[in-house]
């Protein structure tokens, strides 16, 4: 999620020492940072007031500060300075582009720059349509992976069939998008 410097410092002071961890139930593999570098436009559930600009030197830092257990970090490359980020980043992590209002070209451009995955295609984003393809036209014309939710909320049942077909199952990460606030 979005949270504040001051959170996310915390997140990743607890998350360092328990990674990778075995024998205590679920395994820590890494950190995705959803937030903060997203489109306030295309926010969804995350808290505006922690949202930022693309920021590649506090992202480092953030890094890091993790020891490195960041693995995916999400980007609206449309936002000032998204390009160099994903740039950047990209040579430390996954970069995926979500929470976005990027069209087809930034989303494209994006993809060349080093992105190599979409957080929940189709959501907190422009509509994919015949003469505006936005982020999931620029995403079929690339080969990163995209993200699905299959909850029958998020995504209607048939989308997800055109999806696997579209992209093929090995380009489909299925999702849940859900927080344990959900139960």
């Amino acid at each position: 999620m979005a949270f504040s410097e001051e959170i996310l410092d915390r997140i990743f002071d607890t998350a360092r020492p328990i990674f990778g961890q075995e024998g205590y139930g679920a395994v820590l593999r890494g950190v995705n940072m959803e937030g903060p570098f997203i489109a306030r436009e295309r926010k969804g559930a995350q808290k505006e007031e922690d949202i930022l600009p693309p920021d590649f030197p506090l992202f480092q830092r953030f890094y890091e500060e993790s020891g490195g257990i960041v693995r995916l970090v999400d980007v609206a490359p449309e936002q000032p300075g998204g390009l160099d980020f994903v740039e950047k980043a990209s040579q430390l992590c996954t970069v995926s582009i979500a929470h976005t209002t990027a069209d087809y070209d930034t989303a494209s451009a994006a993809f060349r720059a080093g992105a190599r995955q979409v957080t929940h295609l189709f959501n907190a984003m422009p509509p994919f349509t015949h003469r505006a393809p936005g982020v999931v036209g620029a995403a079929f014309d690339s080969d990163c992976k995209v993200e699905l939710i299959c909850d029958g909320v998020h995504i209607h049942p048939s989308v997800v069939r055109a999806v696997f077909q579209l992209f093929g199952a090995g380009r489909v990460i299925l999702i849940s998008d859900s927080l344990r606030a959900t139960g």
